[in-house]
C-alpha cells in the first residue's frame, strides 16, 4: 500500500518516488498547493476506491499522515 501511495503522490506532484519519505509534505513539495492537494485527494480516492471526508482531507499533509488515513479508510 505504501508504494502505491508513493506512486500516486509522484504522479500528482511530478516527483521521484525515491524522494518521498515520512516527512514529505505540503511544506516541502513545490507543486503541493491547494489545487495539488485536491488533485492528490481525487487520485487517492480513485486509486484506493475510498471517499475521504473533510476531516481526513485537512490532515493529509504528509506522506506519513496519508498512509494512516488511507489505511483507516480501506
Amino acid at each position: 500500500m505504501k508504494n502505491k501511495i508513493k506512486k500516486v503522490m509522484a504522479g500528482v506532484f511530478k516527483i521521484d518516488t525515491k524522494s518521498i519519505d515520512d516527512h514529505t509534505g505540503i511544506g516541502n513539495v513545490e507543486k503541493w498547493d491547494s489545487l495539488g492537494h485536491m488533485n492528490l485527494v481525487a487520485a487517492l480516492e480513485e486509486e484506493f476506491d475510498i471517499v475521504l471526508d473533510d476531516e481526513d482531507i485537512e490532515i493529509i499533509v504528509t506522506y506519513s499522515n496519508i498512509c494512516k488515513i488511507v489505511e483507516s479508510n480501506i
